[in-house]
C-alpha cells in the first residue's frame, strides 16, 4: 500500500536524475582539471617573473633601509667641528 503523503518517483524520473548527476560529475572534473592547470601556470609565470628580474632590483635596498642611512649621514654631518 502506499501512502499518499510520500512522493512516488518514477524510473524515468530517476533516470534522469542519474544522468543529472554524471553531467554534474563530468563538470566537476573538468573544472578540477581547469583549476590544476590554471594553478600550474600561474606558478610558471611567477617563477619566470622573478627569474627575469634584474638583480640590481632585488639587491638594493628596502626604502626603510635608504632613509636610515640618509638620515644618519645628515645626522653625521651635523656634528660641531673641530678647530
Amino acid at each position: 500500500m502506499v501512502d499518499s503523503d510520500e512522493p512516488s518517483d518514477s524510473s524515468a524520473e530517476i533516470q534522469a536524475l542519474k544522468e543529472r548527476v554524471r553531467e554534474l560529475e563530468s563538470m566537476v572534473d573538468y573544472l578540477t582539471e581547469r583549476n590544476l592547470f590554471l594553478s600550474e601556470t600561474l606558478t610558471k609565470v611567477a617563477q619566470a617573473r622573478l627569474a627575469a628580474r634584474p638583480p640590481s632590483l632585488s639587491e638594493q635596498p628596502s626604502p626603510a633601509e635608504g632613509i636610515a642611512k640618509v638620515t644618519s649621514r645628515l645626522i653625521g654631518k651635523s656634528e660641531p667641528r673641530e678647530p
